[in-house]
């Protein structure tokens, strides 16, 4: 497996956050890496929708790849706190 504290060969998924405290009126704002692939996890990556579990923080992700994009966001179900799962039904990979 891959050296994820070496951020320089990744392709990372960075989140805005805001922080509390306000500096004249305005909201200080920051970036936080959430989640760090290796090239060989990217290419292993199949085309539409995969589940990732990231290994040292134990979160999961749904990652979206479409040709040279990818797209990341938290596999978290606001309305009841759940993790969506693959659906069996879907052949083509394009639906949760």
């Amino acid at each position: 497996m891959s050296n994820r504290n070496d951020l320089s060969n990744c392709c990372s998924f960075k989140i805005p956050r805001q922080r509390n405290r306000q500096t004249m009126g305005s909201i200080e704002q920051t970036t936080e890496i959430l989640l760090c692939l290796s090239p060989v996890e990217v290419a292993n990556l199949k085309e539409g929708i995969n589940f990732f579990r990231n290994k040292s923080t134990g979160k999961d992700y749904i990652l979206y790849k479409n040709k040279s994009r990818l797209r990341a966001c938290k596999n978290m179900c606001k309305h009841q706190g759940g993790l969506f799962i693959k659906d069996i039904e879907d052949l083509a990979g394009r639906s949760v």
